[in-house]
């Protein structure tokens, strides 16, 4: 649903969405509160609460929100989604799994809460049971590219090529996508396909300049190799500068040197501070963001 239908859904649930989706979460969850205030039953508003808290990567109190949300709202689905994804960050595996189980019960037909049900799996090392929940969710919904991509996340590890036959099957339902094509360069890598990979990943970087693939990830490395050396140089060169300025000027001798120390010691902090604002322009493949918008259509649903 388009950020601007969410804004027009009745009950205060439309900015909070909006905002969530927005990536706004600090806001998310200030207009959750003030909604769950006002409508302390309302199992949507504690939801989103949930929802918003888990995009700030705070669990535990996104745990208890959700649980909230499940008292009130027993007979759906996606309060156990929230619950299981909270688990899951707090590293609690089993129950991060029981939590989807009712998940699936409560809607065996949501290709979501199968999902869900994989990941908890997969977080917990149960790998071939995490691979069948999601098979079933593609087999749910064989048109969402999202459940190819997950289903050839968990089986990247152990069976690359599987995984590439799922993130092209992605890739047929959503040409150009920036993270099925990051993913099909790494298990294209892992068959030891380094130049298809390599086609991949410039593929994913020209269809988003902001992604970090890890061919852009290995030329930063080299470059900020090379940006070191260049300034040891530097600074090894800077080192004569006070002998060289004492034999001519003695009395700058001692403030000769305390530029070169300065420099020496400004010029690293500032190289660090650089490469903080490179990588702050820069993502991954958001796959916490794109959980959160799962359950973000189901809210949007139940508050319409």
């Amino acid at each position: 649903m388009a950020a601007r239908a969410l804004a027009e859904l009745p009950g205060g649930a439309g900015p909070v969405l909006d905002a969530l989706l927005d990536g706004r979460a600090a806001e998310a969850v200030a207009l959750a509160e003030r909604m769950g205030e006002a409508r302390p039953a309302d199992a949507v508003a504690h939801g989103l609460r949930s929802a918003a808290l888990l995009a700030l990567a705070r669990p535990a109190p996104a745990l208890e929100a959700a649980d909230r949300a499940a008292s009130l709202a027993a007979g759906r689905e996606w309060p156990h989604r929230l619950r299981s994804l909270a688990l899951r960050r707090l590293g609690r595996w089993s129950e991060a799994v029981e939590a989807a189980r009712e998940a699936v019960r409560l809607d065996p037909g949501c290709a979501a809460a199968c999902a869900a049900l994989g990941l908890a799996l997969a977080a917990g090392r149960r790998d071939a049971e995490a691979r069948e929940a999601l098979r079933r969710a593609v087999a749910i919904a064989p048109r969402d590219a999202e459940f190819r991509l997950t289903l050839g996340d968990v089986c990247l590890a152990s069976d690359p090529a599987t995984s590439e036959e799922e993130y092209r099957a992605a890739l047929a339902l959503a040409p150009g996508s920036p993270r099925a094509l990051l993913r099909l360069g790494l298990a294209l890598e892992r068959q030891r396909r380094d130049a298809e990979a390599g086609r991949a990943w410039d593929e994913a970087e020209r269809a988003d300049p902001r992604l970090v693939t890890p061919r852009r990830r290995r030329r930063e490395g080299i470059r900020m190799l090379q940006m070191g050396g260049a300034l040891f140089l530097s600074v090894v060169a800077l080192g004569l500068v006070p002998s060289l300025v004492g034999r001519t000027f003695p009395q700058a001798a001692s403030a000769a040197a305390t530029a070169v120390w300065l420099f020496a010691l400004l010029v690293p902090v500032g190289l660090l501070l650089w490469s903080a604002v490179r990588l702050s322009r820069t993502r991954g493949d958001g796959s916490l963001d794109v959980e959160i918008a799962a359950v973000a259509r189901a809210l949007a649903g139940d508050s319409g």
